[in-house]
């Protein structure tokens, strides 16, 4: 072997051998772009063991800590976190009113054809939001929390709005390591100007995070309740890994068989957000399978494909397409939606 190729193996060798500090300070940077606090903390404390966390980021780690109910000892004030935030809403709503896509229907050829202030109505909608979330920690890395959530927006073209509201209380619990066990319930209401639809969900769920060479892993499995027009049980899979330069996420759900009932029975998604120069950017992609019940004596099952991009214009304002294309047994469940939607940081105390 000559010199230089000697030379070439050594450093091919020693890159393969390095140790991962520097990727640990890529993942720190990349954290932001992670849905799972954990996954963040995680990032910060790999970072931290090798050195490679900046001083600047210790205090920020602390902080994130105590959000989580780390450090909570008894006999200390148990709210750990206090947030309120409200926001303008600005996005193109493809169906504002909750009617229905389509005018017409086919029943063995004869055509029926729905009156207009039944069909779907379509165009900007512009409102606030606004929301707040308060943590009470019980124990170490234990606490419970309440999120609430509201929206209401108007349609100039129409002349009708729309309103939502959510409420999530939560209890999430460290168990050991990297291991947490927690527990939700979500109730939420949309109220749009055909439809008025009110769900629940429950959901139990574990979450391990750990590390390969490649990246860091936040695992979570559940089994979810859902209760709205119908109660179905659910059981959902999810990995969310951060790399050096990109976080991806990847979900399935199955949910079980309700006779009589056209329900979502598969669903998967996958995602992955990066820096695009200094401007956060993601992609995610989704399909849906519902099947079960009849739409008069047809059987019918549904698939739906969906697609969405988002880009952070500034740190004040982020920009979202979504596609979506409904395929169905019962043609008049056939559709396609599209939603443009402005994203603003909003207000916070």
């Amino acid at each position: 072997m000559t010199a230089r190729a000697r030379r070439l193996a050594a450093l091919l060798l020693a890159l393969c051998a390095a140790p991962a500090a520097a990727d640990e300070g890529a993942r720190v940077a990349t954290s932001a772009l992670a849905g799972s606090e954990r996954l963040r903390l995680f990032a910060f404390g790999k970072a931290l063991e090798t050195g490679a966390l900046p001083p600047a980021l210790v205090g920020r780690m602390k902080r994130d800590m105590v959000r989580q109910g780390f450090y909570h000892e008894p006999g200390q004030t148990p709210l750990i976190a206090l947030d309120a935030w409200a926001a303008p809403v600005l996005s193109y709503d493809g169906n504002i009113n909750g009617g229905a896509y389509n005018d017409r229907l086919s029943v063995d050829g004869i055509i029926f054809e729905t009156t207009p202030e039944y069909v779907a109505k379509a165009g900007i909608v512009a409102g606030v939001g606004a929301g707040g979330e308060a943590r009470l920690a019980w124990d170490s890395g234990r606490y419970v929390s309440a999120a609430l959530r509201a929206e209401t927006v108007w349609a100039p073209e129409h002349d009708i709005g729309r309103g939502y509201a959510e409420l999530r209380v939560c209890s999430d619990n460290h168990l050991t390591g990297w291991t947490f066990l927690d527990l939700c319930h979500t109730e939420a209401v949309l109220n749009r100007e055909l439809d008025r639809s009110e769900t629940a969900l429950t959901k139990i769920s574990a979450e391990h995070l750990f590390e390969t060479g490649a990246g860091y892993h936040a695992l979570t499995t559940g089994l979810e309740q859902r209760d709205g027009s119908t109660r179905q049980m659910a059981l959902e899979l999810g990995v969310e890994s951060l790399w050096d330069g990109a976080v991806t996420e990847v979900a399935l759900s199955l949910g079980e068989e309700v006779p009589g009932e056209t329900v979502q029975r598969l669903a998967l998604g996958a995602g992955i957000r990066w820096h695009q120069g200094r401007h956060p950017m993601g992609l995610s992609l989704g399909y849906q399978e519902a099947e079960g019940g009849q739409f008069l004596g047809q059987d019918r099952t549904d698939r739906r494909y969906a697609a969405a991009l988002v880009y952070q214009v500034s740190p004040s304002v982020t920009l979202g397409v979504d596609l979506a294309r409904n395929d169905s047994t019962v043609a008049f469940f056939d559709y396609d939606e599209v939603g443009v939607t402005a994203t603003f940081s909003g207000f916070r105390w």
